[in-house]
């Protein structure tokens, strides 16, 4: 005998026949790999507590590792879910980053599902679009099949959706690149199927790349519904073709055509549906599957800009054509929907238009065939009504007329006047009746919704039951009905404790062991059902909370729930320190979900929250439990900060030589519900720069989706008069960082030309402001450089043998540009000297705001000179000398006193590493953490072998953008190992910061690179080019005047 049984995984839920004799024993699930164990509950069979352990998960995983698919080196873990598993991959072959799809072994075991899984590949490998995930290969090492495509460094548009709002050219423009996308697929017939936020990826210059083409196929197996029970796909970007089911030629054998069923006119349709997200915030259509399915067939959604009036009338035309419910109606293909959207993007007329209320109401009667039908016969009988009566009317007037000739003929006009009642009065009394099976119609629909419950997003949980309580004795006999089938899903078995709960107290105990083992965003639904029965649970829950062998999770959950059912129960003060543990243990996505359950105990967490602030690092720790401390300390603070008791957190945003920890608060602040008014607050009272910095980059992380412009704009005009004003050029660089993501650019050149324009040279003895602005818009910072550690320490991961730490001593005051030179700079440079032109690579340096590359050490030298010029620099202070410059190939002469003279100059190596440090002793100016490196430098993982626009990553404590990647940085003086460490190396220049085309490895402070002073390559293994300076650029230096020399004005 077998019992049906289901994997207790959220995001697997797969079923399975187990023979009766395991029961009571460990089981894996062949989807995901879960281990889990089965006993018997009632008449179902329900999964142990601990089944869902996550540590046990964790080792589950680890043990499962996967070092190796092919070629491909596994990098690490994207995600998984019932279809398979995606890795982070590199590919030696080709020397580049890709995302591998495995499937779940347990789905190989179908030969039919391995044809179609490669078929389907080479179909997506057919696709060369730039906003179509590219597939490179796919194939097979031993029992595992793979899919490996382009790595796409970034996020999905549904993530973004989550933390900003996208203006509306922005929208725009991304569903009309999505909309060509899709237009090149559909001619080379094939159709995606499954358009939604979630398969858009955005890359880091926010431009969309639609991934899993045909895979959505694949993924339904031969079934219509998923594993846990909902329809293929996310229900509210269906067309009402999808979700009626018609027929799809998925699910027919290869060589079967169906004519009738979902065609690119379905794509249109779902990209209309995230349009309409993306314009309104929401969804066309919310609720449990079921009703959205029934909505998305049935029913319009609100217009766009009845939810928002700001959209902008013809983008919601635009939409509604797109979303029209016969495919007829919608755009004749993607390509027409592309242009509307790229006239409405040049402001020209569109070609949709707005419905007529008569198009609406004849397009809701073919949806309502039987609906409209009946009312038709409603009017028809009303109408008929209408004019029996009149004629009745008509004939009595007649009959008086007559009467005085014939009585009997009057008598005969009654006779007909009543009968003509009476036949109005059975129409009337029909119509009546057809209204009431209307309404009987819609209470049946409503009653046929309550199958919903146990299939609904379990937030969604109580409003339904609220909702359903008119129909609440008709809803439990269907509940009823359903507690006695023997293959519910734990899901589903869960929905229906809570819903039972309330009326039929045995159902408390098996919703207490749902408790232990829920998810984040169960619990507070699970909790608020119990807590009619707190008082039964409390000592069983605090059993549970203090038995030192429990298992961890279960004793965090139990005390969650306790902290809403016992709050002033003396056992607080013992529990506060293991929870308190188990709590900065959790992702910081969900750490606000425990906390707001914590909360009415919060004042017997705040001393071990703080103490943990406290927590050493050992001598013997490891990297990785280096990191892992930190990470807790930043989650730590992230508790402090949810629970009103900041001041102890803002001390962990103090810059210090490690600052890793600092870093992981600034990018996890605003995931972690933490008020951006709380920062603000602090921004306005906090004396310590360091930490002012901080916030600025924290509040950088805010998009524009979370803080509303009402909410923004007194903020910005408060930082653009810190970014004019304040004196230190770190407050200078966050908070131009933070007004670029915030959408000010046009304030900061406003600022930027107005400074420019009225700039005064800084007085003798000013120790103040310490940043300017040249006449070419170098925004250059002034650094007291005293002695520093240069080099890196033996344990550095990717240490090179010429790194060798030592102590080095600059003491002088200089200046250094804040961005690499931009093109539109060299430009000017070049129009002056014209005979100077480097050779320009457009392929990799794309706009004027770009950093010029391709600059050898000696068209950088001549730039320096000509800047001088255009500052006013007597040439006496000139550090080349002016006559060399220009005759290079005889070589550059350069002043003997160079370091004692005022001109600009290309930075020595020693102040490029002093400022690039910013002060810090990790091997990057935030942190060694390669996971973060993309916030702040552009490298081979996340710049798709390309320069990008100066300054719009993160600035390091001084203020200095793209100290690291983007653009390799030339130096002054010529390489040799450091002191006594071997011989110069006469024709060889010094590179510093790597490259967009460098690997992680070479984006580090203490890399050192070299290069021949004229551009050709010397061992430069990573530029595949004639020109070794093809990623080469540079940024001006001067040693600081004191006091300025400048000509008076």
């Amino acid at each position: 005998m077998t019992v049906t049984v289901s994997c207790p995984k959220s995001d697997c839920r797969r079923t399975y026949q187990v023979p009766e004799e395991k029961i009571g024993k460990q089981v894996r699930c062949k989807e995901c790999g879960t281990a889990f164990t089965f006993a018997v509950a009632g008449q179902t069979i329900a999964p142990l507590a601990d089944q869902t352990n996550p540590t046990a998960a964790r080792q589950t995983q680890t043990n499962e590792t996967v070092k190796r698919l092919g070629r491909f080196e596994i990098r690490g873990r994207l995600g998984s879910g019932a279809f398979g598993t995606v890795y982070r991959a590199h590919d030696p072959q080709l020397d580049r980053e890709v995302a591998l799809k495995v499937p779940h072994a347990a789905r190989l075991g179908n030969p039919h599902f391995v044809k179609r899984f490669l078929n389907e590949a080479k179909l997506a490998a057919r696709l060369q679009h730039p906003h179509i995930v590219p597939v490179f290969d796919a194939g097979r090492d031993g029992k595992r099949y793979y899919i490996a495509s382009a790595f796409i460094e970034g996020g999905t548009l549904d993530a973004a959706l989550r933390k900003r709002t996208l203006d509306y050219r922005e929208t725009a423009g991304i569903v009309m690149q999505l909309a060509e996308a899709l237009a090149y697929a559909h001619k080379q017939k094939i159709i995606h199927r499954d358009v939604k936020p979630d398969n858009v990826m955005l890359d880091v210059n926010a431009e969309p790349h639609l991934m899993d083409f045909g895979l959505a196929r694949l993924e339904t197996s031969d079934e219509r519904l998923t594993q846990g029970g909902g329809i293929l796909g996310t229900p509210a970007y269906m067309s009402p073709e999808q979700a009626r089911g018609d027929q799809d030629d998925a699910q027919e054998s290869d060589e079967t055509e169906n004519p009738s069923g979902v065609t690119a006119a379905s794509d249109q349709y779902s990209l209309g549906a995230t349009l309409y997200e993306m314009l309104c915030g929401e969804l066309p259509f919310n609720g449990p599957p079921e009703v959205v399915i029934f909505n998305v067939i049935q029913t319009e959604p609100p217009k766009p800009r009845s939810v928002n009036a700001d959209i902008p009338p013809d983008l919601e035309t635009i939409c509604q054509k797109a979303m029209s419910k016969e495919p007829s109606r919608r755009y004749t293909d993607c390509a027409a929907l592309a242009d509307d959207l790229h006239r409405w993007l040049a402001d020209e007329p569109i070609q949709a238009r707005q419905l007529s209320p008569l198009e609406r109401a004849q397009r809701w009667g073919r949806r309502n065939p039987v609906v409209a039908g009946l009312s038709g016969s409603i009017v028809l009988v009303v109408l008929l009504a209408l004019v029996l009566v009149t004629w009745q009317w008509r004939r009595a007037i007649k009959a008086q007329a007559v009467a005085v000739k014939s009585q009997t003929a009057a008598d005969e006009s009654q006779a007909k006047a009543d009968r003509s009642q009476t036949a109005a009065d059975k129409s009337q009394a029909e119509a009546d009746k057809s209204q009431a099976e209307v309404v009987k119609s819609k209470s049946d629909r409503t009653v046929a919704q309550v199958d919903s419950i146990l299939r609904s997003d379990i937030r969604q949980l109580p409003l339904i039951i609220k909702g359903l309580q008119p129909f609440w004795s008709d809803v439990l006999q269907r509940l009823e009905q359903y507690e006695s089938k023997k293959d519910l899903t734990s899901a589903e078995r869960l929905r229906l404790n809570i819903a039972l709960v309330s009326h039929d107290e045995a159902y408390v105990e098996p919703l207490k062991d749902n408790l232990l083992t829920c998810n984040p965003n169960e619990l507070t639904v699970i909790r608020d059902a119990l807590f009619p029965y707190r008082d039964d649970l409390k000592d069983e829950l605090w059993d549970i909370v203090n038995y030192s062998d429990a298992n961890r999770n279960q004793q965090f959950r139990a005390a969650c729930a306790l902290a809403t059912f016992d709050p002033e129960s003396f056992w607080w003060a013992d529990a506060s320190q293991r929870l308190v543990r188990e709590l900065v243990l959790e992702n910081p996505l969900v750490l606000q979900t425990w906390l707001d359950a914590l909360r009415p105990v919060r004042t017997v967490l705040l001393k071990p929250l703080e103490s943990m602030l406290e927590d050493r690092i050992a001598a013997t720790s490891t990297e990785d439990e280096v990191s892992e401390l930190l990470k807790r300390k930043a989650n730590v603070a992230g508790a402090l900060l949810m629970l009103d008791e900041p001041d102890k957190a803002w001390s962990l945003l103090k810059h210090s030589p490690d600052p890793q920890a600092r870093s992981y608060l600034i990018h996890s602040i605003s995931s972690m519900n933490v008020e951006a008014q709380t920062l603000i607050g602090r921004l306005e009272t906090e004396p310590d720069v360091s930490i002012r910095r901080a916030l600025l980059l924290a509040l950088g992380e805010f998009s524009k989706r979370m803080l509303t412009l009402q909410q923004r704009q007194p903020v910005i005009d408060k930082v653009l008069a810190l970014y004019e004003r304040d004196p230190d050029p770190g407050i200078h660089g966050a908070a131009e960082w933070l007004l670029r993501q915030w959408g000010a650019t046009k304030q900061l050149d406003a600022i930027d030309a107005r400074l420019r324009a009225n700039e005064t040279k800084l007085p003798q003895g000013d120790d103040k402001r310490q940043w300017y602005l040249t006449t070419q818009g170098q925004t250059m910072v002034i650094l007291n450089a005293d002695g520093f550690l240069m080099g890196s320490p033996e344990t550095e991961p990717d240490r090179q043998p010429d790194e060798t730490l030592h102590r080095r001593t600059i003491g002088r005051k200089f200046a250094i540009a804040s961005k690499e030179v931009t093109k539109a700079q060299f430009r000017a440079f070049e129009r002056a000297n014209p005979a100077i032109a480097p050779v320009e690579i457009e392929e990799t340096s794309k706009t004027d705001d770009s950093p010029q590359l391709s600059v050898d050490w000696y068209n950088a030298a001549a730039y320096c000179n000509w800047l001088n010029e255009q500052e006013g620099i007597p040439q006496q202070q000139w550090c080349y000398l002016p006559k060399t410059v220009y005759n290079y190939p005889h070589g550059i002469k350069r002043a003997a006193d160079y370091l004692k003279r005022t001109g600009y100059r290309l930075p020595t190596e020693d102040e490029w590493e002093f400022a690039c440090r910013a002060a810090c002793l990790t091997s990057r100016y935030y942190g060694p953490a390669t996971t973060l490196l993309s916030k702040y430098a552009w490298h081979r993982a996340n710049s798709r072998k390309r320069s990008w626009p100066v300054g719009r990553l993160k600035p390091n404590d001084f203020g200095l953008f793209d100290m690291l990647g983007n653009a390799e940085e030339w130096c002054d003086g010529r390489y040799r190992p450091y002191e006594g460490e071997g011989e110069l190396i006469y024709a060889m220049g010094i590179l510093r910061g790597g490259s967009f085309n460098d690997q992680s490895s070479n984006v580090r402070s203490a890399r050192r690179g070299r290069l021949q002073h004229n551009g050709f390559i010397f061992q430069r293994r990573s530029i595949q080019s004639k020109s070794g300076t093809q990623a080469v650029g540079f940024r001006p230096a001067r040693t600081y005047p004191e006091p300025l020399d400048f000509p008076a004005e």
